[in-house]
C-alpha cells in the first residue's frame, strides 16, 4: 500500500503548479507526508527481514535501510537549488537535537513502568556518540574529508562490532519481539523494499526544488533544511519508538534512539563526504561554539535522565530545552 500511495503522489505532484506561495507550502507538504508514509513502508520490509536473517545481518539490513532514506533526501537537496553545503551537518544536527532533545523524554514519560535497561549498553552508545561527533565534526577542520570520512566509518564498524558480536546481551531488551506473521517470501519483501524505496528518489526531487523558495518566504534560514530531513526521516522510527515507551520497553527505546543517531554520524556522515569528494561538492561540517556547548549539555543532561529509574520531570524539561536552544541556534 504505501508503494502505491507514494508512486501515486510523485506522479501527481510532477504536474501540480506552483505559482504561488501557497501551493508551494501545499505541495511541499504534500511531498513529504508521502515521503514519510513511503519510509514506513521501508522500514516495515526492513523489520521483516530483519527478523528472518541472523544477526549482525538483520539489524545492518534495518539500520542501512534508513541511512539509505536519509542520504536519498540529502543528496537530493545538496544538489539541488539554492546553497546547501552544509545540508549534512544541519541535518544530523537536527537529529540529535530531535532525539535527545525530545524524542528520549517524551518516551521516558510515556513509559508506564520502568523496564531493566542495561546501563553497560547505554554508556557503549554515548561514548560511541561522543567519539564519532568529535571525529565527524571536529576533525574536519585536521585531516581531508576522506580521512575524516574512514576514521568516522570504521569507529561505527567498531560499535558494531561490539553491539552484534562481542557483546550483544548489553544492548537486549528482555520483551518478546513479535514474531514474523508475513506470509510472502523472503525475496517478495526485497524486491517490495526496493520498490517502496524508490517513489522516495523521485519525491526527494520535488522535495529539494520545494525547500529553498518555502523557506525563503517566511524568512527562515537554510539550515533549516536539515530539520525539516531529519523530521522527515525520524518520523517513522520515532512512532516506533513511542510504542515501545508506552509497552514499557527501555531498552528498546534506548535501541532504537541512540542507534539511530549513532547510525546518522557514524555512516550518514562519511557517505555524503564521499559524495562530495566524488563530485567536487563542498561538504561544511564546521559547527560553532553554541552549537558545541549545547552538544556537551545534552550529554550531561542525558546521562543524568537515564540514570533515574523514573526520570524526574524538571531533567526531561531540561532537555527541550537544550532542544530549543540549538534549534534556535540554527
Amino acid at each position: 500500500m504505501p508503494t502505491v500511495v507514494a508512486l501515486a503522489a510523485a506522479a501527481v505532484i510532477g504536474i501540480l503548479p506552483t505559482h504561488s506561495l501557497l501551493a508551494v507550502w501545499a505541495i511541499l507538504g504534500l511531498t513529504l507526508a508521502a515521503i514519510a508514509y513511503a519510509s514506513t513502508g521501508v522500514l516495515h520490509h526492513a523489520e521483516t527481514l530483519a527478523k528472518r536473517v541472523p544477526d549482525p545481518f538483520g539489524t545492518l539490513i534495518l539500520t542501512i535501510s534508513i541511512v539509505a532514506m536519509e542520504v536519498i533526501l540529502l543528496s537530493a537537496v545538496l544538489f539541488g537549488p539554492g546553497e546547501h553545503a552544509s545540508i549534512a551537518r544541519d541535518s544530523t544536527m537536527a537529529a540529535l537535537a530531535l532525539v535527545i532533545g525530545a524524542l528520549i523524554p517524551v518516551s521516558l514519560w510515556l513509559s508506564p513502568r520502568s523496564s531493566q535497561l542495561r546501563r553497560s549498553g547505554l554508556a557503549t552508545y554515548l561514548f560511541t556518540l561522543v567519539t564519532l561527533g568529535i571525529l565527524a565534526f571536529g576533525a574536519v577542520h585536521l585531516l581531508p574529508s576522506l580521512w575524516v570520512a574512514a576514521l568516522t566509518a570504521l569507529s561505527y564498524a567498531a560499535f558494531l562490532y561490539r553491539q552484534l558480536v562481542t557483546h550483544p546481551h548489553d544492548f537486549a531488551s528482555k520483551e518478546v519481539d513479535a514474531p514474523d506473521t508475513s506470509a510472502h517470501s523472503t525475496g517478495v519483501h526485497v524486491g517490495l523494499l526496493l520498490l517502496t524505496a524508490a517513489p522516495i528518489v523521485l519525491l526527494s526531487h520535488h522535495m529539494a526544488g520545494l525547500l529553498t523558495p518555502a523557506l525563503a518566504s517566511i524568512g527562515a534560514p537554510g539550515a533549516w533544511a536539515g530539520v525539516i530531513v531529519a523530521a522527515t526521516v525520524l518520523l517513522p522510527e520515532g512512532l516506533t519508538t513511542l510504542r515501545a515507551a508506552q509497552r514499557g520497553d527501555l531498552q528498546r527505546v534506548s535501541n532504537l534512539t541512540h542507534g539511530a543517531l549513532t547510525s546518522v554520524v557514524g555512516l550518514t556522515i562519511p557517505v555524503v563526504l564521499v559524495i562530495g569528494a566524488a563530485t567536487g561538492q563542498a561538504i561544511d561540517l564546521t559547527i560553532g561554539a553554541w552549537h558545541a556547548a549545547t552538544l556537551a549539555l545534552a550529554a550531561v543532561v542525558t546521562a543524568a535522565l537515564w540514570a533515574h529509574p523514573r526520570p524526574a520531570h524538571w531533567l526531561a524539561a531540561a532537555h527541550l530545552t537544550v532542544a530549543a536552544a540549538f534549534l534556535a541556534g540554527l
